[in-house]
């Protein structure tokens, strides 16, 4: 871990330096720094009207339609099989260093918790967090797709390292130190968004 922090001190010193410049470089480390700049900020959000873009490319969804608000992310989609109405409500995140990066969802209503569409959804949701977090490390285009959703109890938990695009960059370099110990402190859906609040890795002087 301490190989990694030193990764993670030299680009956040590297990034004071050039405070009020413009970084020209292309490549996984310009887009760190970059990266590191946004954990100083500490918060990301997604709105709902990209929650409904990620929920429409849900499997099997032909429409849907996305509401942020009272602790719930509400959803009606379309299916292929029928029309479907349910909340997602976040439960909070669970990232362990070297390990997973989780997060976890209460459905309502409670019977819908085994059904696969609603998984397929979390899914989907899941994937755009992960891209919020960690969308301007990853090389090329970062395409729709889900995370692997598991069951436990009555609650579905998503591990964000399954999303594609992560899994592909969660190999080695920069971009897995600052994957590896960047912490999602909480996900919580606010009026209108979801909001993430990050914790900023711990750095040493």
């Amino acid at each position: 871990m301490s190989d990694r922090l030193d990764v993670l001190k030299s680009l956040v010193r590297g990034a004071a330096t050039r405070a009020g410049s413009t970084l020209r470089e292309l490549g996984p480390v310009a887009a760190l720094r970059r990266a590191v700049a946004d954990v100083a900020r500490q918060r990301a959000v997604i709105d709902a009207r990209s929650l409904t873009n990620a929920v429409a490319h849900a499997r099997g969804v032909s429409a849907a339609s996305v509401v942020v608000r009272d602790g719930a992310i509400r959803v009606e989609a379309s299916f292929e099989s029928g029309p479907l109405s349910f909340s997602l409500l976040p439960q909070g995140a669970r990232f362990a260093p070297r390990g997973a990066k989780e997060l976890r969802f209460r459905v309502e209503p409670a019977s819908l918790v085994g059904d696969g569409r609603v998984a397929d959804v979390a899914g989907v949701v899941s994937a755009r967090v992960a891209r919020a977090l960690w969308g301007a490390l990853l090389r090329g285009e970062y395409e729709e797709g889900g995370a692997i959703v598991d069951r436990d109890g009555d609650v579905l938990r998503v591990d964000l390292r399954t999303v594609s695009a992560v899994r592909r960059a969660h190999v080695h370099g920069p971009i897995a130190a600052f994957v590896d110990v960047l912490e999602l402190a909480d996900l919580t859906a606010e009026e209108g968004q979801l909001r993430l609040t990050l914790r900023p890795p711990h750095l040493p002087r």
